[in-house]
């Protein structure tokens, strides 16, 4: 198996490798998740360490496409605070 696992951004739409990004994931309840480990079962997409890329993918809509479920209520400003705290806390 090759640990060299390719995905590409779901707002800015470059590849880097998974570990270089961040997934989300829409669970069984229709929850949407950061999924920390990568490990979380269901469809998963992937985003940069970014604000503009979060913001990007909620834009155009493409949480929908990637989780092939509406995504409905997700609030930009509190998924970016998320994804601060969350990058944050990594340093």
């Amino acid at each position: 198996m090759s640990a060299n696992r390719i995905r590409t951004c779901i707002g800015c739409r470059i590849k880097k490798n998974k570990h270089l990004m961040r997934r989300m994931v829409l669970d069984d309840r229709g929850v949407f998740l950061f999924d920390e480990k990568q490990r979380l079962p269901g469809r998963g997409g992937y985003v940069c360490f970014d604000d503009q890329c979060v913001a990007l993918a909620l834009k155009r809509r493409d949480l929908s496409r990637i989780f092939k479920n509406p995504v409905k209520g997700v609030n930009l400003g509190s998924l970016c605070a998320r994804v601060e705290v969350m990058t944050a806390c990594q340093k």
